[in-house]
């Protein structure tokens, strides 16, 4: 509520709510996350087609797991802002059929949690800083699990989903050794960025671009 942009006409759309199909900043996320889809389907498909037989299967389940959280977080980002949208999975279909169409909602959704089960089950529990252990898949399980909860729309939730949440949700409060910032206030200040309660970020740096 206290956000202005009166000199860009698109960011007054989002504060407005009156967002139009040519909107730059929506277009830009749109083609940001499905570029991210896009590196993730290569690194998937080429780790299933082409990786050496001497990776043991660990190590390749664990590659293919970090793919597929960064490529499940996208969806959900997707799925979030603009509902039923395309699931495409192999990049090269879509030379000879660049056409495709949406998948509904629950279908996003449900391949969101496909691609994140993975990796909760791929990723090791510890890794070095940077990495995405099952922690990060497990938590992010959980949140899209209680979002699908409430999909249906009618005021209620799905009960089996909220139990999914709080399962994934409590094994990361359980099992994997974080904890909370005493202090809440301090997960908005530039000073505690990467704090140990930060399950996945991004890292953004000042300065010229390189």
């Amino acid at each position: 509520g206290n956000g202005n942009r009166q000199w860009i006409s698109d960011w007054v759309q989002l504060y407005t709510r009156t967002i139009t199909a040519g909107n730059s900043v929506m277009q830009g996320g749109w083609k940001g996350l499905y570029n991210l889809v896009g590196q993730c389907n290569g690194v998937i498909n080429s780790i299933e087609q082409n990786a050496d037989k001497s990776i043991s299967e660990a190590d390749r389940n664990a590659a293919l797991g970090e793919a597929k959280f960064i490529r499940a977080t996208a969806y959900y980002y997707l799925a979030m802002l603009w509902g039923a949208v395309p699931i495409i999975e192999d990049n090269s279909k879509l030379i000879k059929e660049p056409l495709v169409k949406r998948n509904i909602v629950g279908d996003v959704y449900k391949f969101i949690a496909g691609d994140l089960t993975f990796a909760a089950n791929s990723l090791p529990r510890n890794d070095v800083k940077g990495r995405v252990p099952t922690w990060s898949a497990q938590g992010m399980l959980a949140k899209v699990y209680l979002t699908m909860a409430g999909l249906d729309g009618n005021g209620s939730r799905n009960q089996n989903l909220l139990d999914s949440a709080k399962k994934y949700a409590g094994n990361v409060c359980n099992e994997s050794g974080l904890s909370l910032l005493p202090d809440y206030y301090n997960l908005f200040q530039s000073q505690y960025n990467d704090n140990p309660e930060a399950l996945f970020a991004l890292q953004w740096a000042t300065g010229a671009s390189v």
